[in-house]
């Protein structure tokens, strides 16, 4: 769905910050994940990724104290599920990466992205 290679995106090259991302960005890394390493082939049915997504935010919440994205986590019939994800993903039953920067795009909203560091200059030794 996307005209770049997710997997080359810069911005989802690293996992997400805390308190600098979006429930939106966090689900773009673990499909961004999915198809760096082939599994599903590149796509996640929407319940998967609605529970890596949960998963993450509960075990960041464990593990530091604080939350990793400040949309809320709901249970339901059909399980653990963040209402924002499911809304944008409507009846879709295949999610690729780029999906949510398209999603939002095509709302006016551009996906902010977690500062990258920068990584360190090569040094040579004379």
């Amino acid at each position: 769905m996307s005209s770049t290679d997710p997997a080359q995106d810069p911005l989802l090259a690293t996992p997400p910050l805390p308190g600098e991302t979006s429930v939106f960005l966090v689900a773009e890394y673990f499909l961004t994940a999915a198809a760096t390493d082939g599994r599903d082939g590149g796509a996640l049915d929407p319940l998967k990724l609605q529970q890596l997504v949960c998963l993450a935010q509960a075990q960041h919440l464990a593990s530091t104290g604080l939350r990793l994205f400040d949309e809320a986590v709901m249970s339901g019939p059909e399980g653990i599920h963040v209402a924002a994800l499911a809304e944008a993903i409507g009846d879709e039953t295949e999610i690729h990466p780029g999906f949510f920067r398209e999603a939002l795009r095509a709302r006016g909203i551009e996906l902010a992205a977690p500062a990258v560091p920068a990584a360190p200059s090569p040094t040579t030794d004379h």
